[in-house]
């Protein structure tokens, strides 16, 4: 099957797939940053500037509960990087042989990709911020709504051969990108 046919370019449209892939190459990077710094191992759960030994009797920073609420927030920030990176390659295989679009395979892979951030969305949903993370848990409450357009658009576009909806998940991907990004500068500055 054919790429709807781009006006813009009089070809085939492979735009929205390209743009799609660099959206998901740049979020991917982001939240590959949050997870690092929201603490990606066990041992490193705390932001860099709180691994720092206290100088002075201050409160701990981050508390036991703040770090915890940092590992959950950086094993759902690895899920959705993770299935953006997966998502990214097998759009980019779809632009470079549209034809994958409309085979079982491709289309199971996407599928279990997008089932993925489902999960992640609503394990999101669940955390509870400790007290201390509020300016942090504002932003990840953005995520789950987020993660839900972009996989409604993903699947509408998927479905239907849609372009203009692939192109509102890549618009999607942006807000997210966008949101990860404010995270990672409140995040920089915790603890100091």
């Amino acid at each position: 099957m054919k790429a709807p046919h781009d006006p813009v370019s009089g070809g085939r449209e492979t735009g929205a797939w390209r743009r799609l892939f660099w959206y998901g190459l740049a979020a991917v990077l982001l939240f590959i940053a949050v997870r690092a710094m929201f603490g990606g191992t066990q041992d490193s759960a705390a932001p860099p500037a709180a691994r720092r030994p206290p100088t002075r009797a201050v409160a701990e920073c981050p508390s036991p509960q703040q770090a915890a609420y940092f590992r959950e927030v950086g094993r759902h920030a690895g899920t959705i990087g993770n299935s953006f990176g997966r998502l990214g390659s097998r759009f980019t295989q779809a632009a470079e042989n549209d034809a994958l679009m409309v085979t079982d395979e491709w289309r199971l892979a996407v599928v279990t990709e997008l089932a993925k951030l489902k999960i992640a969305s609503s394990l999101i949903r669940e955390l509870n911020p400790p007290p201390g993370v509020e300016s942090i848990h504002v932003l990840m409450s953005r995520l789950p709504h987020q993660l839900d357009d972009f996989t409604a658009a993903t699947a509408s576009g998927i479905d239907n051969l849609d372009v203009s909806q692939l192109e509102r998940a890549g618009d999607m991907m942006t807000a997210i990108t966008t949101t990860a990004g404010d995270m990672t500068a409140i995040l920089r500055s915790f603890c100091t």
